[in-house]
């Protein structure tokens, strides 16, 4: 990466050539779906469906694009810990519907997320931050998010010791799976 500043590493990442791609959201964070919870979950604990919203961003390259974004934005420091049966559940469900929709999951095998995580995660470990700003802001002070506020809601306070944590988590976490792999 050298001398490249943050959109110049997005843009050169976003603009590949990836043979094994997807239809992705674009914009995969938790504000993003929508949760269905049994009637008497109070708790929001047994999440019974999901559903996207929010398409503008949608684009085709490889899923680790949304994968990245949707694990280091909104995964607990704890929940990162479980990383490696989060890529195989996500792998499992994949093949699974590649088989419902005919097509053989050796088009993109479980070795080939594992190789596009390595070249891929950065995408979703340098949004990380600016999502959590979001995530995290004191919900007690949060303005209305319009273009014309942008610089507004990204001075608003976000809960400071939080944010550190995941922001530094999500860092180790990127480093040390990033050489593992």
């Amino acid at each position: 990466t050298g001398d490249k500043d943050f959109v110049a590493i997005l843009v050169d990442l976003l603009n590949n050539d990836e043979p094994q791609s997807v239809i992705l959201h674009g914009d995969c964070w938790n504000s993003n779906f929508l949760f269905k919870y049994e009637d008497d979950d109070t708790e929001h604990e047994n999440c019974t469906k999901v559903a996207l919203l929010d398409f503008q961003m949608s684009s085709i390259n490889s899923p680790v694009f949304d994968l990245s974004q949707f694990i280091y934005s909104c995964t607990s420091e704890d929940g990162l810990s479980q990383f490696d049966l989060m890529l195989d559940f996500y792998y499992d469900h994949f093949a699974n519907y590649l088989l419902e929709l005919g097509t053989d999951p050796s088009v993109f095998t479980r070795s080939d997320l594992t190789a596009h995580w390595k070249k891929y995660a950065i995408y979703g470990a340098l949004l990380c931050p600016m999502i959590l700003m979001f995530v995290l802001v004191d919900k007690n002070n949060t303005p209305e998010f319009d273009k014309d506020n942008y610089q507004d809601v990204l001075n608003t306070s976000v809960q400071k010791d939080e944010y550190r944590s995941r922001v530094v988590a999500v860092a180790r976490h990127f480093v040390e799976h990033f050489e593992a792999l």
